[in-house]
Formats: C-alpha cells, structure tokens, sequence
C-alpha cells in the first residue's frame, strides 16, 4: 500500500521483521479471459488427466504381484 518513494511499516514475520522501500510501482498486463479461457482449459483438463492416470497406475501397483526367479 505504499506510493512511489515510501517506505512500508514493519512487517513482523516468524523468522524476521521486514521494512519495505517502494521505489515505484508498475503494474502488470492483464489479458482478457476471452484471449487466455483455452489455454487455462488445456491446462485444467491435462492436469485431471494426469491425476486419473496417476490413480490408475497406482491401482495397478497395489494388484500387482512381482516374483523373482
């Protein structure tokens, strides 16, 4: 929350206290979700398809039976 050439209250966090200098601020590029919804859709669907593939192979690593010779 601070301007240009502020400085931030101390933040206290668990392992240090933290005091922040903004030297200025630049905000990203947002692009429409109309432009970005199939890329997001890709991703979703490839990330669920691992997830079942990942259950199946660990169903098979319960039945399977291995034997030496």
């Amino acid at each position: 929350a601070t301007k240009d050439g502020g400085v931030s209250k101390v933040i206290e966090d668990e392992a240090a206290y933290l005091i922040i200098f903004t030297e200025a601020k630049k905000l990203g590029n947002l692009a429409p979700l109309e432009k970005v919804r199939s890329d997001i859709e890709r991703v979703l669907n490839a990330e669920k398809s691992k997830g079942d593939v990942d259950k199946w192979l660990e169903g098979l690593r319960k039945k399977a039976v291995i034997r030496k010779m």
